[in-house]
């Protein structure tokens, strides 16, 4: 932490307080002692304390957090504060001091990094569902929405492994809009797959807003965007994005001309690959519209044939 020092954590499994750091706010120095110990740190979505009893834990609650955010702590003084009482220490940090980072002054490399790596934190194991922040209170979404909150309000570009970090966080509490709305305001492309110009932006603090970048579009970005419009049952939208990943073309699907999307197509550096495909194709046959097996089957036909699997 950037207020005080810890040492590893004491045979009987407490972490330490061993000194403070030059930059540390007036108010821990006078509360916070030498030897005192680090119970808990609270999360960074509401107001739980979650217990913490290696140093590796406390750093790893306050580097993956989004900037800008308070951390409040929870010490302990052993033997208590005076010789009736062992009630815990809180502190909580004022905005104003060290604690408090402006997402704006952040490199943009360092915030998409720390970013993802609060992404990561809150989704791991949410394939498998074996996660506790899975499907419990949409927790992926919420801590999506902070980092979108966090990206916009520092201007910045979304890169693709990040784009895609947000979107399937999204997913993985079927908000599938949310992801839709993400995609075309971090790249600039119309999410829908028309021919048409992207209008969703998404504004953060001081009026500030994310920036497109088209390089943001990728095999990873496309299939959760596929995925996304499957979830929604929009089997047009699926229809025509796969279309546009294909490249230049003169396609109309249910009345609007699907796009073609830039970076595209036999000679681009995106291309629908085989998981494209398959979300496509499985969204057809989960519908009951009349003519899907028909259209599954002509989409199957433009897979490469290295992406095929059929029964013998």
């Amino acid at each position: 932490p950037n207020a005080f020092c810890a040492a590893p954590e004491t045979e009987d499994g407490y972490v330490e307080v061993t000194g403070f750091t030059e930059n540390a706010p007036t108010l821990v120095q006078y509360a916070v002692k030498v030897g005192d110990r680090v119970l808990a740190v609270d999360s960074s979505l509401g107001e739980r304390m979650w217990p913490v009893s290696t140093v590796e834990g406390v750093i790893s609650a306050v580097t993956t957090r989004l900037p800008g955010k308070p951390i409040t702590f929870r010490f302990e003084r052993p033997g208590g504060v005076d010789a009736t009482t062992d009630e815990p220490i809180t502190i909580r940090p004022k905005p104003a001091v060290a604690t408090e980072i402006n997402a704006a002054s952040i490199p943009q490399d360092e915030l998409l990094r720390r970013c993802r790596e609060v992404i990561k934190r809150y989704t791991k194991g949410s394939a498998s569902g074996t996660d506790k922040f899975v499907n419990k209170y949409s927790v992926p979404g919420l801590v999506a929405d902070k980092v979108v909150d966090a990206l916009a309000s520092a201007s910045a570009n979304v890169d693709a492994v990040t784009l895609s970090m947000i979107m399937n966080a999204y997913l993985s509490c079927r908000q599938a809009d949310k992801a839709i709305e993400i995609f075309e305001a971090a790249t600039g492309i119309a999410a829908s797959g028309k021919d048409i110009s992207a209008t969703k932006v998404i504004t953060g603090k001081n009026e500030n807003t994310l920036q497109y970048n088209e390089e943001a579009l990728d095999n990873y970005t496309a299939s959760a965007l596929l995925k996304a419009h499957a979830m929604s049952g929009d089997l047009a939208s699926v229809r025509r994005v796969l279309v546009a990943l294909g490249g230049p073309g003169d396609l109309r699907i249910e009345g609007s001309s699907a796009a073609s999307w830039p970076g595209t197509g036999s000679e681009g550096r995106v291309q629908p690959n085989t998981r494209c495909y398959n979300i496509a194709i499985s969204a057809l046959a989960d519908s009951k519209a009349e003519s899907s097996f028909e259209l599954a089957m002509r989409i199957f036909d433009m897979m490469p044939e290295s992406g095929r699997k059929t029964a013998d």
